[in-house]
């Protein structure tokens, strides 16, 4: 997906904590496959364990970006009187 020009600062900032979100999920996914299908081995089970500290540092980057990003709307929002329904 490409933003146009018009697009706000705003809505280029979710959409790239969106692309974020979604190489975690990715991450995620590989993890789950290497327990599934490899042998836990004793360089297996150093991999995953620094795989799942790393991903879990990514989401809770991500999930201080997220609630900083709402945080700021929600602000916004009450200073210039909006109604939230007309961001849906």
């Amino acid at each position: 997906m490409n933003l146009a020009p018009e697009h706000t600062s705003s809505q280029r900032h979710i959409f790239l904590l969106w692309h974020q979100q979604q190489h975690l999920h990715s991450s995620l996914g590989t993890i789950k496959t290497t327990l599934k299908y490899q042998q836990i081995n004793n360089f297996n089970f150093k991999k995953i364990f620094y795989l799942l500290i790393n991903l879990f540092n990514k989401l809770k980057n991500l999930m201080d970006n997220l609630l900083k990003e709402m945080s700021t709307n929600f602000e916004f929002a009450l200073q210039h009187n909006c109604n939230f329904h007309q961001f849906e």
